[in-house]
């Protein structure tokens, strides 16, 4: 698999349990732990210099685990979102999520 210039996750990494107003916890649905093993397994087959398109996700990209090698992209869109968001130790934290949407993956050899 890969390496791929563009991942696009659109929908993909969150569960509509975890929209519902009375969830308070996302560990019964859908763990942080479960959402950052997928972003590493994604971020395996994605090239260096390659884009990651994040939308409608439960959780932030920048809480996961492969963040730190990745930049917002030069033309994203970042926006805010009428959905809830969930922390790393899966509680509710907001229900409305201003982020970027598009990450470009650094090269492993930038200083």
């Amino acid at each position: 698999r890969g390496p791929f210039d563009a991942i696009f996750c659109m929908s993909v990494l969150q569960r509509p349990e975890n929209r519902r107003e009375g969830t308070v916890q996302s560990s019964k649905h859908y763990p942080f732990a479960k959402f950052d093993a997928k972003l590493a397994e994604l971020d395996s087959y994605l090239c260096e210099g390659g884009l990651l398109a994040l939308d409608c996700i439960d959780y932030r990209f920048a809480d996961s685990s492969i963040a730190e090698r990745y930049s917002p992209a030069a033309e994203d869109c970042a926006m805010t979102q009428p959905r809830p968001v969930y922390s790393k130790d899966n509680t509710r934290i907001s229900d409305t999520y201003f982020a970027s949407r598009i990450f470009q993956k650094r090269s492993s050899h930038a200083g």
